[in-house]
């Protein structure tokens, strides 16, 4: 099976900076067991039944159009079977209706190749059953591809086995096809169909960022530089946050680069999931913020103007304000003991109770923090000076005196020296 061509990394990508160990081993090949991760018994599996089913032209487009996708639904972590699973079929559906609409060239070529019948028609007919849900978006969809499953699992029991779980995947992408297609379509679907491209356009009424791009792995592996394929999780979420604000998005990938070297992060899915450590990643970041604000200003005021709208609304999604308010004009000097509990605090009531379930909540939920810890960084005026000398702090002798050293003070001062043991006096 092969995998889609996409552009050769150079050197002007910013992601090229952030080559992991077994990014340097894979990125040149994107078939590699490295980069379709077989150690992943599931995963090794569907790529063994793509391949068996390679001589059929549905197959072998899906499993060209989807390998990225699976592989991406590994690397996050995600459930393979149940209701988990029936999450990871949403997120199929949504992707290839995406592309879809995306890309009319492409949308031709799937009919062409996997020539939807009656059953995917069946398949559309049930899901609008749900119709007065789906204008919720994605979590609609999610509601109507668990109660199809649910009654589909009572009649087939290996529906939760590799082969009937891809099997699975592959009907709802025939379904997000034959949905988009005008040739099969009639009055009849034209309100779905608005619903659906509505919700599309709005990220499936979806906040985050994971899910985002999950969504987005097949277009990435299509547009966007081979060294990209292999990114680490917060690189992934990065490129999904700031996909319209590509100014932006360089200098995060920057930045992760810089923690990445600081933290000795050296694979993809290498990720941690303590408060303490993540209270030295918001260190890192303010400091990294303060440098800037030295060195490069005109990078902080060239990412601010591009800065994403949602960062200017009242009850944004990144947090930034909790953080100006944690930090205020110390953000340098505050005692490290007391930062880092303010730190778990707040990291605690972001990532609330789910996200240490899998890789890609625990990762979203870090990415928020360092994102809101940078942008505070960014737009707190304090920083743009010198951070200040702590009172705590030695300070530094005038020019001319000498300063007094341990020795010094027991040679004008025996008296004051360093006690000794009387045996060694």
């Amino acid at each position: 099976m092969s995998t889609s061509i996409s552009q050769e990394p150079t050197e002007q990508s910013p992601y090229c900076c952030c080559t992991t160990r077994n990014l340097i081993d894979a990125v040149k090949d994107s078939r590699s067991d490295t980069y379709l991760r077989l150690h992943d018994p599931v995963q090794k599996d569907f790529i063994a039944i793509l391949e068996q089913n390679s001589e059929s032209s549905g197959w072998k487009f899906f499993g060209d159009y989807f390998v990225h996708f699976l592989r991406d639904v590994s690397l996050y972590q995600l459930e393979r079977t149940g209701v988990g699973f029936d999450e990871v079929c949403a997120f199929a559906f949504e992707s290839a209706y995406d592309y879809a609409l995306a890309s009319p060239q492409w949308l031709s070529t799937a009919v062409d190749a996997i020539r939807p019948e009656q059953q995917d028609i069946e398949l559309v007919e049930q899901l609008n059953l749900h119709f007065s849900w789906l204008r919720f978006g994605h979590q609609a969809i999610y509601k109507g591809v668990v109660d199809i499953h649910a009654q589909l699992r009572e009649t087939d029991p290996k529906a939760d086995e590799p082969d009937g779980a891809l099997l699975l995947i592959y009907y709802w992408f025939r379904a997000a096809i034959a949905l988009t297609a005008n040739e099969l379509w009639n009055e009849s679907r034209t309100v779905l169909r608005e619903t659906l491209n509505d919700a599309s356009r709005n990220g499936w009424r979806d906040a985050r960022i994971f899910s985002k791009a999950l969504r987005r792995a097949p277009l990435v592996a299509r547009t966007r530089p081979r060294v990209e394929w292999h990114s680490h999780l917060l690189l992934k979420l990065t490129a999904a946050r700031y996909s319209a604000q590509p100014i932006v998005e360089e200098q995060f990938v920057k930045l992760f680069a810089h923690l990445f070297l600081l933290h000795g992060v050296e694979f993809e899915e290498q990720i941690f999931c303590t408060d303490l450590e993540l209270a030295g990643w918001v260190r890192d970041t303010l400091q990294y913020a303060a440098r800037q604000h030295r060195e490069t200003p005109d990078v902080i005021a060239n990412s601010i103007q591009h800065r994403p709208p949602w960062l200017d609304e009242i009850h944004n999604p990144c947090f930034v304000q909790p953080y100006t308010d944690l930090f205020g004009e110390n953000a340098l000097n505050c005692e490290v003991i007391e930062t880092t509990q303010q730190l778990i605090a707040l990291h605690r009531k972001v990532r609330g109770t789910r996200a240490s379930q899998n890789a890609a909540e625990s990762s979203e939920a870090i990415f928020r923090v360092v994102e809101a810890a940078l942008w505070a960084g960014w737009l707190d005026k304090s920083l743009r000076k010198s951070p200040t000398v702590s009172k705590n702090a030695p300070r530094k002798p005038k020019a001319g005196t000498r300063r007094k050293t341990a020795s010094t003070d027991a040679n004008a001062n025996p008296s004051n020296g360093p006690h000794l043991p009387e045996s060694q006096a």
